[in-house]
């Protein structure tokens, strides 16, 4: 009668038992997971090591703008797909990088304009023309890209979402001309994901691992 009988309106637990949450190794056992439903988890953990990249970057004039010079290489064992280094205003593809591979980047290298790069921004005849964001998409790169580098994208004018949830991993504020990102998709996974009683196979799981490096951009000696 108390919590307002027949008439509650305090909605009934729906696991009637927790779950064991450890650091050493992180780990959660025993986590319920309700039939079509999602659950999200986010963890945030400082590693000792530096993931194989190795990089010298120097940031270098370009016309009346800076651009950066250098060279990234994966050490790791891990191919890495779709990398884009960004710096400042600027996003440079930089393709797929194999184990063992390094990139050169110079004032050459193709780049655009990191508005132009996330809103897929095109010239038309004699418009610009911007895609849509689709907030019904599946495509996992897409939103995570965007997830990612929301204000660079455009934030919410461009999205039309507000990013209120997992803003923390917006690293927009990080663009500067003393620091760059390097952004990378592994094929190698980040974690290991056990369910009990289900074997989880390329059929019925499916994961991404996504890669920010914060790079910092030394200034170039002046130049003859």
């Amino acid at each position: 009668a108390g919590l307002g009988g027949m008439e509650s309106t305090a909605a009934p637990p729906l696991f009637a038992e927790g779950y064991d949450v450890s650091t050493r190794p992180p780990r959660l056992d025993g986590v319920p997971l309700q039939i079509w439903s999602t659950k999200n988890f986010t963890g945030t953990w400082f590693p000792k090591d530096d993931f194989g990249l190795r990089a010298d970057l120097r940031r270098v004039p370009l016309g009346l703008d800076e651009t950066v010079e250098g060279a990234v290489t994966n050490d790791s064992a891990s191919r890495w797909t779709g990398a884009v280094l960004l710096f400042d205003r600027w996003v440079i593809p930089l393709g797929n990088i194999a184990p063992g591979e390094t990139v050169a980047i110079d004032e050459r290298t193709a780049s655009l304009v990191a508005d132009q790069h996330f809103t897929r921004r095109r010239r038309v005849g004699d418009e610009d023309v911007v895609t849509t964001y689709d907030r019904a998409s599946l495509d996992v790169p897409r939103i995570m890209e965007v997830l990612m580098f929301h204000q660079a994208a455009g934030g919410q004018e461009y999205t039309r979402l507000k990013h209120q949830d997992e803003g923390r991993l917006d690293f927009s504020r990080l663009l500067s001309p003393e620091r760059a990102i390097l952004l990378v998709q592994s094929d190698q996974p980040a974690v290991d994901i056990e369910q009990t009683n289900i074997e989880l196979t390329e059929d019925n799981s499916q994961q991404w691992t996504f890669l920010r490096f914060v790079i910092p951009v030394s200034k170039s000696a002046a130049r003859q």
